[in-house]
């Protein structure tokens, strides 16, 4: 009973890392896009609002 036990436990800490590792990886990516978008976002809408409040003399 122990030794199956014990086989049961090893298998998924052996199985885990193939898959949890690029399913981070895609995960953390898609996150840094999103993040980089919303800065992109935020960016264009402080200009916009910027210029809406005091327009740049031309």
């Amino acid at each position: 009973m122990t030794s199956s036990k014990a086989g049961a436990k090893v298998i998924p800490f052996s199985i885990y890392p193939k898959y949890l590792i690029p399913f981070l990886k895609i995960f953390f990516i898609k996150q840094n896009k999103i993040m980089k978008n919303k800065r992109l976002n935020l960016k264009k809408q402080f200009c916009q609002n910027n210029l809406k409040t005091n327009p740049s003399p031309q």
